[in-house]
């Protein structure tokens, strides 16, 4: 990450793309220039909220105490910024508090034109963030006589150069939104690869990140929701939060994250009820030669298993690599969330004594020594740490 700049003011703009299927961000600081686009079929409306969401971690990171955008906050969302940097600086005690302010020089563009006029009735619409995860399905299965839009956001935890994998991703999705009847609303968006520059995106980035693409919806949604990462025992500075996400919340916009009360397994429970999720379920973050899911990597394995535990990986063409007790055994837990995962894996398999042996795999993985970090991830930790690098 880059070292604190001198800058004491960051410049927001926006435009509209030249084929008027989305806008372009313009941010000026010291440093180059930065574009940020947002494209999508469906309307988008910019606003300062938009401007806002993208640029305050970075400029919290950098110490940038002002950002100058071109309109005024909406009051909701402005008094919920007192909060929301607050928690960010409880977390990184390096981060500064950010002033915005309006530059009534200029004006925001609205318009984004498409083939679908905008909506014109507010308070109607209810989506949702939705990638085909565990969370997301877990989340949509529990609100599904509600949730009226799902809304998947290309950039992510896609890459944009892997268009095979989104299309994929995109064919499947749909799939979902017409056999449940909702909308889906798909955005690319290049936000990711400006907030990787600041901020870490799981801990940190990915939250602001799907917070700028609800409000380029807040023209005709109601509530959009936000799946949960983790459940209430174990919550830690994350992206999105329980406490941080209603505080991003507008006048004409809620934000709520849902799902806290369930652990991973609970909700694979549900989930091993419905054919269609476990026909679409996606979790993979690896994503080798464009798979869908890679069958190999922790997330995948885990996943595998809690399906395994209630009889339903069988039933899942989403992963079509068996489940060895040797995958099984060999699966790294580097981290304390995959230990805590584990752990309730190990706890459900307690209730079914004919599925021992692969209790007994898992208790392998959990209890081994873990490896040594190779040379080159233990230099740039030490990097990270020189730079001061969050």
């Amino acid at each position: 990450m880059p070292n604190k700049l001198k800058s004491s003011q960051l410049n927001v703009s926006s435009s509209s793309l030249l084929d008027g299927a989305g806008f372009v961000v313009n941010i000026q600081n010291t440093s180059a220039p930065q574009e940020i686009y947002f494209k999508s079929k469906h309307p988008l409306v910019m606003s300062a909220e938009v401007e806002a969401t993208v640029t305050l971690l970075p400029a919290m990171q950098q110490g940038i105490p002002k950002v100058l955008l071109e309109a005024e906050l909406d009051t909701n969302f402005k008094a919920g910024q007192y909060t929301v940097q607050n928690i960010y600086k409880s977390w990184h005690e390096n981060f500064t508090q950010v002033d915005f302010e309006h530059n009534q020089a200029t004006s925001i563009p609205v318009i984004n034109s498409s083939e679908t006029k905008v909506n014109p009735q507010k308070f109607k619409r209810h989506g949702m963030f939705f990638s085909g995860g565990m969370d997301s399905f877990y989340s949509f299965l529990k609100h599904q006589s509600k949730i009226t839009d799902l809304i998947f956001v290309h950039g992510y935890d896609i890459k944009l150069s892997d268009h095979e994998l989104r299309a994929k991703t995109s064919a499947q999705l749909h799939k979902v939104a017409e056999q449940n009847n909702v909308n889906l609303i798909e955005i690319e968006t290049n936000l990711r690869d400006y907030l990787d520059k600041y901020v870490t995106w799981g801990e940190l980035g990915h939250g602001a990140a799907l917070i700028s693409i609800g409000h380029l919806l807040s023209h005709e949604f109601e509530t959009i929701t936000i799946p949960s990462s983790y459940h209430y025992g174990n919550l830690f500075p994350w992206g999105t939060h329980p406490l941080l996400d209603p505080q991003w919340s507008s006048s004409s916009l809620a934000f709520i994250h849902d799902g806290c009360e369930a652990k991973r397994i609970d909700k694979a429970k549900l989930i091993a009820t419905n054919n269609l999720a476990l026909e679409s379920l996606r979790v993979c973050w690896r994503n080798p030669d464009s798979t869908y899911n890679c069958c190999k990597c922790e997330k995948c394995i885990r996943t595998m298993i809690n399906l395994e535990i209630y009889d339903a990986l069988d039933r899942s063409a989403a992963f079509p690599d068996k489940l060895t007790f040797e995958k099984v055994r060999a699966m790294p837990i580097n981290s304390h969330s995959a230990r805590k995962f584990v752990l309730e894996n190990l706890k459900a398999l307690t209730q079914f004594p004919e599925k021992a042996e692969l209790s007994e795999a898992l208790t392998y993985a959990l209890n081994k020594k873990p490896p040594s970090p190779p040379l080159h991830h233990r230099v740039r930790r030490y990097l990270k740490a020189l730079l001061g690098r969050d």
